[in-house]
């Protein structure tokens, strides 16, 4: 086949729906982690790997030149533990945790603005939570097993990715539903309306049953927050009517026994930290993140520039005296990105990150609107919270979801070539 030929094919109408119908079946098996959907995403990369050549001129290349770093730091760090820890250095670098979270730019080809994809991409993550959560209640009786007050996660990895997954859908339903307002009749929007509240029932449902506490902050946070980048000052009254509606809830909702144990169950962690007795954490949940972290801070104080390449995680924990004697070996993350990315990559895994998400925020901020500009912004805000206290940016359902969301906003390519 000519070169001619395969440039015109990859660029006809027929291979773009080809690749979106890809990327819409990767967010809909992703998540219920059915084995197809790796091969899916191969498709996705490899497919999209020939309309990248013959269209590179088209795109906005910081976003590979982000790439190109996130390579190098950690070939750089890998080298750096090859000479330092040569004791516990693999044979080989590792490229795939900093190079994973670049999976959206893949996404954002096959959408390119076009708001029709980006809703159905959006819609598909929300049916794929609903279908997940639905098969594994019919299974497991997840529903009842959440109302009579024990944890649940619907056969999502675990409760924390549940909570995450929760709100995401949460964020999108949302966006989806300010978006049909101006594109439907009024008829169809009362149904989208409908709709809406099905949705933020089951994940709201969801998002308090997992009793993730990170994910609950987080959202607290944003709530705290967005009015005053939503709304303009000629809309007070409104923001004040969250704020107290938002104060009502939280007020209620910490008068269920349930959720009002779990906020303040280990409140007496909190009392050592302020004390400085840092010897004394206990091992409870939020214990084993301090006392992770605290391990950890050895390991980047050694090598804090470069860090001590991936393998390096895991062994913060299984070189841990403390860890060791509380037979708590076995975790083999820090339950944080930002640690986690300093004891592998040092400062410049730090630097790739603050480098990534400016360029994402700068992306979307020129080419979106004002809708898209305020989902990502608060999913960002969300994001940066909950990553403080779970990897989930090196996690696969923590990637899924970062992939969908930003590959549907970003915009990748700036032109088309003609």
């Amino acid at each position: 086949m000519k070169k001619s030929n395969i440039d015109s094919f990859v660029n006809s109408q027929r291979y773009s729906l080809f690749m979106f119908t890809v990327c819409i079946c990767y967010t809909l098996t992703a998540l219920p982690r059915l084995d197809i959907s790796e091969l899916l995403k191969n498709i996705l990369i490899f497919g999209s790997l020939p309309y990248l050549y013959f269209n590179f001129k088209s795109f906005d290349k910081k976003i590979f030149w982000l790439i190109l770093f996130a390579i190098s730091i950690q070939i750089i760090s890998w080298v750096n533990s090859i000479i330092f820890i040569p004791e516990i250095a693999k044979s080989r670098p590792n490229l795939n945790p900093l190079s994973s979270i670049f999976l959206f730019a893949l996404v954002s080809i096959w959408i390119n603005k076009e708001k029709w994809r980006r809703q159905l991409l959006f819609v598909t993550l929300i049916l794929s939570f609903i279908f997940t959560a639905i098969y594994d209640s019919i299974l497991n009786n997840t529903i009842l097993l959440g109302l009579s007050g024990e944890r649940i996660d619907f056969g999502m990895h675990n409760s924390q990715f549940t909570s995450m997954l929760s709100a995401v859908v949460m964020m999108l339903g949302t966006y989806l539903l300010c978006e049909w307002k101006k594109q439907s009749t009024q008829k169809s929007y009362a149904i989208a309306c409908c709709l809406f509240f099905a949705i933020i029932v089951l994940s709201g449902f969801s998002l308090l049953a997992s009793q993730s506490r990170q994910v609950w902050l987080a959202l607290v946070f944003v709530v705290a927050i967005s009015p005053s980048f939503i709304f303009s000052k000629s809309n007070l009254s409104k923001v004040i009517l969250i704020y107290l509606l938002a104060a009502l809830s939280i007020f209620a909702l910490l008068q269920i026994d349930t959720i009002s144990q779990r906020v303040f169950k280990e409140s007496n962690v909190f009392t050592l930290l302020l004390s400085g007795e840092f010897d004394n954490i206990p091992m409870t949940s939020i214990g084993i993140r301090l006392n992770s972290w605290i391990e950890a801070t050895k390991w980047i104080i050694d090598r804090p520039i470069l860090g001590s390449d991936f393998n390096a995680i895991s062994y913060v924990i299984r070189e841990s005296e403390l860890f060791i004697n509380s037979g708590l070996t076995r975790y083999g993350h820090l339950h944080s990105t930002y640690i986690e990315t300093l004891v592998a990559y040092g400062l410049l895994g730090i630097l790739l990150y603050i480098s990534f998400y400016k360029e994402i925020v700068s992306n979307i901020y020129r080419n979106q609107g004002r809708n898209e500009i305020v989902l990502v912004a608060i999913f960002l805000i969300f994001w940066a919270i909950i990553n403080m206290f779970e990897s989930f940016n090196h996690k696969g359902l923590g990637l899924y979801a970062h992939t969908i969301v930003l590959g549907g906003l970003y915009t990748l390519q700036q032109k088309k070539e003609t």
